[in-house]
């Protein structure tokens, strides 16, 4: 499994979290489901942005990896959205905004833009799964400390001896933004912004599964 088949398999999940959270009531159920939906969607996005989008830029064009970050911007609002109205009546509005906004980015990436990267960004994608795997593959990563995924250490290497200096730095940017896509806030919280989940406070979740199928 590449990263565009975790990032398909990490769409479905998230159709998943909100066909239930269609079904609830407010209470404590569609609280925690909404901040399920929030932290695993923000983790998605961040991934995206800090890794997928710049390939496109290269091999696409610029115009489809910002129309990508916009529609990741409605989404943030209209997730904030709907943990403010968690208890309110507006709750299904704002839960169908984000639904529709979904809808239409999935099929925009898995329509177009991933079997396009599939074909013509085939080298870059194998470096940036090389590069996960080796500082995420099987690994989980806890929600109150996302970085102890990471490798630690001055001797990790995550080129070869073999790579080119176009390679050597696009790993390089790949650990930075990692880094950055997996930060934490100051209180500790496993993304900014989103309601902690209190049954599941200190449950694992991976990171990206880039394992062999």
């Amino acid at each position: 499994m590449n990263i565009l088949d975790q990032l398909i398999t990490e769409h479905r999940e998230a159709e998943r979290l909100m066909a239930e959270l269609a079904a609830t009531d407010a209470g404590e159920q569609r609280v925690t489901l909404v901040a399920e939906l929030t932290a695993q969607l923000r983790q998605h996005m961040a991934i995206e942005e800090q890794f997928l989008y710049p390939i496109v830029t290269e091999v696409i064009g610029d115009e489809p990896a910002t129309e990508g970050r916009n529609e990741h911007d409605l989404a943030r609002a209209g997730l904030l959205s709907m943990d403010k109205l968690a208890d309110e009546p507006g709750f299904s509005a704002a839960l169908e905004m984000v639904k529709a906004g979904l809808e239409h980015h999935v099929h925009d990436e898995e329509s177009d833009m991933f079997p396009r990267l599939r074909r013509d960004a085939a080298d870059q994608i194998d470096a940036l799964d090389h590069d996960l795997r080796r500082m995420g593959r099987g690994a989980s990563i806890s929600r109150t400390d996302p970085r102890r995924a990471l490798p630690a250490g001055p001797g990790h290497r995550c080129s070869g001896p073999f790579d080119d200096d176009q390679t050597r730095a696009r790993r390089r940017h790949h650990r930075r933004a990692l880094t950055t896509a997996m930060g934490t806030n100051p209180a500790g919280s496993w993304l900014p912004g989103h309601r902690r989940v209190p049954r599941r406070q200190h449950q694992t979740i991976p990171l990206l599964d880039l394992g062999s199928t």
